[in-house]
């Protein structure tokens, strides 16, 4: 190792606008040298070139302190990643902490167990339009954990069949049915005849038991005009749409 380039790989003390991602690592190579290899891979890769600057500025660095040994061949550390790096995207964030791990050399297998994101990166994302304070309000439980579960098998139903364990399992005190995510809108089972089956399953639940109940459908599936048109799909086909849009 070139002991003067690797120097830029440390960081006693972290910039409020960095990204900290705290890893488990195994591996043979005392954790200096570890966290140096992961430094260089997941940042400028091993082709550094002689640019001290770009090293300095756009150099994943490890924090000596957050070194926290396990066993012989295991430990935990914080890496820091610029946040330039991650150009406020999460696909580029999931690319920088994990994107090459699986090429470094001795170290294998790589964990990564938590992730701080700084305040500038987190304002770019508004989070879901209902979290799970709305989703309490929605159906106006507050004093108990919520119950959702998938309607099982996930696949290999039809629309009734899937409506009716979807209602037995809300009559059994499930707040909320869902797909799972390998079924949206298969031949036997499509999307608008289950939305609206499911719909009145809810809606049944809700006047026997007194509670408020809720279906998500997955959509998720094809390309974004697909995806979106799905949603439209299951939305109008509900035949109370409050169910899944809070309308």
């Amino acid at each position: 190792m070139n002991e003067s380039k690797d120097k830029l790989f440390v960081i006693e003390e972290p910039s409020k606008n960095s990204v900290i991602v705290k890893y488990l690592i195994s591996t043979s190579l005392n954790p200096e040298c570890a966290c140096i290899k992961l430094c260089k891979e997941q940042s400028l890769s091993n082709a550094l070139g002689n640019d001290l600057k770009v090293i300095k500025k756009f150099a994943a660095k490890y924090v000596p302190k957050s070194i926290r040994v396990i066993n012989k061949r295991q430990f935990e550390a914080g890496i820091v990643f610029p946040l330039e790096n991650c150009e406020n995207s999460l696909s580029m964030l999931l690319s920088a902490m994990g994107g090459d791990t699986f090429n470094i050399k001795n170290l294998y297998p790589i964990k990564i167990k938590s992730v701080e994101l700084p305040a500038s990166f987190v304002k770019n994302y508004g989070g879901p339009n209902f979290g799970v304070d709305g989703i309490r309000k929605k159906l106006n439980c507050y004093n108990r954990p919520l119950l959702c579960g998938p309607v099982k098998p996930c696949v290999g139903l039809k629309p009734d069949e899937f409506a009716k364990r979807a209602k037995e399992a809300l009559l059994g005190g499930t707040d909320v049915v869902k797909d799972d995510e390998l079924i949206s809108n298969p031949s036997y089972n499509k999307l608008a005849v289950r939305a609206e089956k499911v719909a009145k399953a809810v809606e049944y639940a809700e006047k026997i038991t007194g509670e408020k109940k809720m279906y998500f459908a997955f959509i998720g599936s094809g390309s974004p005009a697909q995806i979106m048109k799905k949603a439209e799909i299951a939305k109008e086909n509900c035949t109370i749409s409050k169910i899944m849009w809070g309308g």
